[in-house]
């Protein structure tokens, strides 16, 4: 019994190899190649054997030794083992049913075994780190933990402020964080998590940076701050967070900006009937949650070159989507279409009544105030420093004119991520 229960294994597992082939071969239409419920790009089994290709164009000149060489190199190496499994598992016949079924096992399990418990958050999904909490239909990341690496990194990023200031004592510096529910000291799991940072990193910051420096803080006083000014399915804030700290931002550079152009305020509030936004959280857990309200607003914006890398650019879809031009796809990326997307330095040149110039540094979070801050200067750039590891502020402000150095963002914008983060001068 026991052969025959092997065999008839062994029988359905080539009979499934085997379908797979035989999807590829009649599915007559091309493979996909982004996942939008990812919010990535899919890997193509094509595109994991390009240097089989080389080879086989050897074998076809008669170099027989170098087309050897490759295919010895790729198979002790495992390289073309990797891609290519990996890309056979984003293209497998059913892959997102499945996955979908996956998560929703998961939740079966999660929810039987906190129905002995009287918690009212639990977790998403048994992978992703982030947590429920279904009467508030919000997913959320757990708190972060700090430890004496950390401090390390923060001591960094302090010695990184000092030497801006030193080197630079002609401009002006302001750091404005944003702090996130994983540190903030409301977040409602903190109970679990003992060595929980609470607030305590950017403290220790703050009382450490050079006199010169200016400071704000986006600050969370109680849950229903985070539920107000983020997303509930995504890590971003969301448009009512991003103009409350645009007018913090504007008090700040205020101190030392006599005569600063009035601030930008709305003149409507735009909501885009149709979008249940879903962003990063909701992807990564798949959790049936409601999709977040997603949120416009018009304002009378000067008139505004914008460049990427030194070329004009149309940055956003701000204006297609207060036209009612936009797709209700679920799990669009409406923050990156809304805000805007960059691949270097963003330049905004505009017609304002100032000959002031300022530098921002920040992520995507900083990306949706760069609009707002550019209505007080004439010369706006940001520089998001994922996208170029080798900008060096003492080469740039040899080639711009600049006055004022805005770095915005979460806990590793401003102290923690010293090998990204950190802005090199040398």
């Amino acid at each position: 019994m026991m052969k025959k229960a092997y065999k008839f294994i062994l029988i359905i597992f080539f009979i499934l190899i085997l379908s797979v082939s035989l999807f590829w071969l009649f599915r007559g239409k091309p493979m996909p190649t982004e996942s939008l419920v990812e919010g990535r790009v899919l890997g193509l089994p094509e595109n994991s054997y390009p240097t089989l290709k080389i080879a086989l164009e050897y074998i076809q000149q008669g170099r027989f030794d170098l087309a050897l060489d490759l295919v010895f190199d790729l198979y002790t190496s495992g390289s073309l083992q990797n891609k290519f499994d990996s890309a056979i598992a984003d293209q497998f016949p059913l892959r997102m049913p499945l996955i979908r079924f996956s998560k929703a096992i998961d939740r079966v399990i999660i929810q039987l075994s906190y129905s002995f418990t009287d918690d009212n958050i639990f977790p998403a999904d048994m992978t992703s780190d982030i947590y429920i909490i279904p009467d508030l239909q919000a997913l959320i990341y757990p708190p972060k933990t700090i430890e004496e690496e950390d401090y390390a990194s923060i001591d960094n990023r302090i010695a990184n402020y000092s030497d801006l200031v030193s080197l630079f004592p002609n401009q002006n510096f302001y750091i404005y964080y944003l702090e996130i529910l994983e540190f903030s000291p409301i977040n409602p799991l903190l109970r679990f998590f003992p060595k929980a940072d609470m607030g305590q990193a950017y403290s220790y910051l703050e009382a450490h940076l050079p006199e010169e420096i200016n400071t704000g803080i986006f600050e969370l006083n109680e849950m229903n701050d985070h539920l107000e000014y983020f997303f509930r399915t995504d890590h971003h804030w969301n448009t009512i967070g991003i103009l409350k700290g645009y007018r913090s931002i504007y008090g700040l550079l205020s101190n030392n900006y006599a005569n600063i152009p009035p601030i930008l305020e709305p003149t409507s509030m735009v909501p885009f009937p149709g979008i249940e936004f879903k962003g990063t959280l909701a992807r990564k857990t798949l959790y049936p949650i409601q999709g977040d309200d997603f949120i416009g607003f018009e304002a009378d914006f000067p008139e505004c070159i914008i460049k990427d890398n030194g070329v004009p650019i149309k940055l956003d879809f701000r204006e297609e989507y207060l036209r009612g031009d936009y797709s209700t796809t679920p799990f669009l990326g409406h923050y990156g279409l809304y805000f805007g997307t960059q691949e270097g330095i963003i330049n905004y040149d505009c017609a304002v009544n100032s000959d002031r110039n300022i530098l921002i540094i920040g992520d995507s979070h900083a990306r949706p105030l760069v609009a707002l801050i550019a209505t007080q200067y004439k010369q706006t750039y940001f520089m998001d420093l994922r996208q170029d590891e080798n900008f060096n502020l003492t080469d740039f402000l040899h080639e711009y004119q600049i006055e004022d150095i805005l770095i915005v963002g979460g806990p590793n914008v401003v102290f923690l991520n010293d090998e990204l983060w950190e802005i090199s001068v040398n």
